[in-house]
């Protein structure tokens, strides 16, 4: 692995103020949720560090670099998380740097995949206490391309920003991930008009900013559910609120994608109702699973309720010094035509018919061998109680 240390970033006085408002996003009330649903949606990935260099925060994409679930990477430091030795001395360096000056740094450095190598750009950003001193270390790594990509936007949305200046600090958090983040990312004014979107937003919809901004996005839905859509978004600027739908919209090479939005009313300092940021995801291919879930659990349904054969699914219950019991969980019209017992459901056979442990211990038998083993077993037993003879074939589902 191949890193050079870039130094730290320019402007003091800029950074200062952005690491003051990283910690004000930070005790918000969206501030955290906010942090968290851009963190999660990068194909980069977010750790930050306590001045024991130990793992604070881990966003989910930090799993590759790490040899443990990065569920347990929180109170860890680099190298017990699984880091590769050659990260943990450039990172751990250039961390300690930053606590140690409170200035920001930047470092590229090099991950391999398989047969090829990933490059990635590591930004260290101090997060700046109530006593004025260095807290916790923000790592921020993107891919290369992403982190210019990322300049790119910020530069060409400095005008809109400039604009809203009283917020436009509280929000470089979210917009130096915005642009690298694979949704659809949008803010809207008090108003419910589009007045940012992210470059996967037009990538998504091949239109230039003047084409989305405003009202302009709601002729992107299907009509189906354009109605619906747009008033239960309506509702949430009314009642500054947040928002959550589920739609379809027309992609720039004409195909109709399922999407789910997530949107967080925004305020001012003041209170003063801003508007809504949100994030629109993909959600297409769930979708589709959920119809062929759904249609799988209807064919199910109909052969288990025109099926000539009796069907009954049950539920072993076993306790020490008693004998074996079951209880059904769902039978079929069959069943009960064969067996002339009604409303099973939800009871025990012991219940439903009394004294059948004693006739017929072997239905026990081979029930609890089936449930244990999981082979199938198939018999015919005779039942006193019913005065019926039956063919029963026991199965353990998977």
């Amino acid at each position: 692995m191949n890193a050079k240390n870039n130094g730290t970033f320019s402007h003091q006085n800029e950074n200062q103020r952005f690491a003051a408002r990283i910690a004000e996003l930070d005790h918000s009330a969206a501030g955290p949720t906010l942090f968290r649903s851009l963190a999660e949606n990068l194909p980069g990935f977010v750790l930050c560090y306590d001045r024991q260099l130990r793992i604070e925060y881990a966003s989910p994409q930090a799993q590759e670099f790490g040899s443990v679930s990065v569920s347990g990477f929180p109170g860890k430091t680099n190298r017990e998380a699984g880091i590769p030795e050659q990260l943990c001395v450039l990172w751990d360096a250039a961390i300690q740097e930053v606590f140690r000056s409170g200035q920001p740094q930047e470092l590229d450095f090099e991950f391999p995949a398989g047969t090829a190598v990933r490059y990635f750009r590591l930004k260290l950003v101090p997060e700046i206490g109530p006593e004025a001193e260095t807290d916790s270390c923000l790592a921020i790594a993107a891919e290369t391309t992403a982190a210019r990509e990322s300049l790119r936007l910020r530069n060409e949305l400095s005008e809109r920003w400039r604009a809203e200046e009283a917020i436009r600090e509280s929000e470089e958090r979210f917009w130096s991930m915005a642009a690298a983040c694979p949704s659809l990312v949008w803010v809207t004014n008090a108003e419910g008009q589009n007045t940012i979107v992210n470059r996967r937003f037009r990538e998504c919809f091949g239109a230039g900013y003047e084409q989305v901004e405003g009202d302009a996005w709601q002729r992107l839905l299907h009509p189906e559910d354009a109605a619906e859509y747009i008033g239960t978004f309506m509702r949430a600027v009314r009642d500054r609120s947040a928002y959550r739908a589920e739609g379809r919209v027309r992609r720039v090479d004409g195909e109709w994608r399922w999407i789910e939005t997530f949107a967080e009313p925004r305020f001012s300092a003041s209170g003063e109702f801003l508007g809504h940021v949100g994030i629109t995801m993909d959600v297409t291919e769930r979708k589709q699973a959920e119809e062929r879930l759904r249609a799988s659990e209807e064919r199910f349904r109909s052969l288990f309720e025109n099926m000539q054969e009796g069907f009954a699914y049950c539920r072993m219950i076993r306790e020490p010094g008693q004998p074996d019991d079951y209880v059904h969980l769902a039978v079929n019209q069959a069943f009960e035509t064969l067996t002339g017992l009604k409303d099973a459901v939800g009871r025990k056979i012991s219940e439903v018919i009394p004294g059948i442990q004693t006739a017929n211990p072997e239905l026990f038998e081979v029930y609890g061998r089936v449930a244990s083993t999981g082979r199938p077993e198939t018999f015919e037993t005779w039942v006193p109680a019913l005065d019926r003879w039956f063919s029963v074939s026991a199965y353990r589902p998977k």
